[in-house]
Parts: structure tokens; sequence; C-alpha cells
């Protein structure tokens, strides 16, 4: 398999040998695709092109495996500039795609998705927003996404894994369940698809909710990401999460 020229975003990178990296990126067209670039850590002439994280790329690579070869990068576009919590949000959604897309399985809507997430970060837009808005539309892409449309906003409710959204009752069932009103106003809150900040209350819940429908496609693993958010530990400038 030859890729020419794909644009891509680099999610994680990782030491491999002595001056080559392993590297997850995010392409438009394929996906998740993993690469050896050889070369570009230590002092060698190509180590100037090094692979950072939230970058615009334009990447050839090339492979009989699922492990593929880095043959040519360029930037493509404006840089992203990420300091703070923005920086920690955008090392979480780096995280949350590597754990849960598949190899190789063209995602071109989370692709777009992404893009304008790091944007949204850089612009200084409210940071829960932006990410539970990228969670949702993920979910949706993955085939886990939440259908509000036949919900009783009386009634509360919880997820089953084949049957999605079931109606449990509050009163005698423990544990977890979600109001349908809430539900509804935050599914109409992101099809707004503006950049309004979540009023408190929902925001609270929703955190909540994306917490738990993803919690099957993350597994038991925590995220190291949010362990550093907890943290405040600084990445290296430019570094994704170390895996």
């Amino acid at each position: 398999m030859r890729i020419d020229m794909q644009p891509a975003f680099v999610l994680h990178t990782r030491p491999y040998r002595d001056t080559s990296l392993l590297v997850d990126f995010l392409t438009r067209d394929h996906g998740l695709l993993r690469a050896v670039a050889r070369g570009v850590a230590g002092s060698s002439k190509r180590s100037k092109t090094r692979m950072m994280s939230f970058q615009p790329y334009l990447v050839t690579l090339s492979g009989k495996t699922e492990l593929l070869s880095l043959y040519q990068s360029e930037y493509a576009g404006n840089a992203i500039t990420l300091k703070s919590d923005p920086l920690f949000s955008a090392m979480y959604l780096n995280e949350l795609l590597v754990r849960t897309l598949q190899v190789n399985e063209g995602h071109a809507h989370v692709f777009i998705r992404y893009g304008q997430a790091l944007s949204g970060l850089q612009s200084g837009h409210a940071i829960e927003s932006v990410l539970r808005r990228f969670e949702w539309r993920l979910l949706e892409e993955l085939g886990y996404g939440i259908d509000t449309d036949d919900l009783d906003p009386a009634l509360s409710y919880d997820f089953e894994d084949a049957a999605g959204l079931v109606f449990v009752d509050h009163e005698t069932v423990p544990g977890l369940s979600f109001p349908g009103h809430l539900l509804q106003r935050f599914a109409c809150w992101v099809e707004e698809e503006g950049d309004r900040p979540l009023e408190d209350e929902l925001a609270s819940f929703a955190k909540v909710l994306m917490r738990r429908r993803l919690a099957p496609l993350l597994g038991d693993k925590p995220l190291l990401s949010r362990k550093l958010f907890l943290a405040k530990k600084p990445p290296a400038p430019g570094a994704s999460y170390q895996g």
C-alpha cells in the first residue's frame, strides 16, 4: 500500500531505536495509520522535520503491513499553538482517537471535526464545549451515537450496549441515570454547531454522560492525558502524550 501526500495530523509519537519514531497519524481518507518515521529524532538534518503534534501535514506512507514507513512529510497549513488547559485538552483528544479508532478505517468526518476542535481550542472557545461536541460527533461516527428523538423528557434513561438508551426507574435502579429533558437539551445544543458555551448545569451533565458512553470503547485503562491534566504536569513543547 502506498499513500501519497495525504492530509494528516500527528496523534502520538514514541521513540523507536536511536533516531526514529513510531507515529500514530490521523489521516483524512484512511483514519488512524501507524508508521515508522526514520531519522527524525536526534541531531541529523532530517530531525529538523520532526513530527509535531496538532500541526497539519501532508504525508507519504508506504508498506505491506499495518506498520507503514513515512517517506515524506511537509507542513500543510497554519501552525496550531496551544498552551495550558487547551494543550492538555488537545492531548486528551489525541488519546481518545488513538484508543477508539481502528487502523486504516476511514473517518473523514472525524478528521474534519478534529481540525475544528483544535481551531476552537486555539481561538479560546470554552474548553468543555469543544470537548463535548467532539465526543458526541465521534460517538456518532463510531456507531455509538445517542438518539434522543423519541425520549420522554419526564423519564430517566441509561445505556445498554445493544439497545442504546433504555428507560430506567431511578427510584429503584441504583447508579447513574440520565433525565430525558437534559438529554434532549444537550442534543439540541450540539446541533446548533455554534460556539455558545454550555450552561453550568448542562456542562456537568454532559461530562458525566460522555464518560459513561465512551467507557465501553476506552476499556479499563485510565487515560494518561486526564492524569496529566489533574496533576497539571506540563508536557514538552509540541509533544503528544507519551504512552
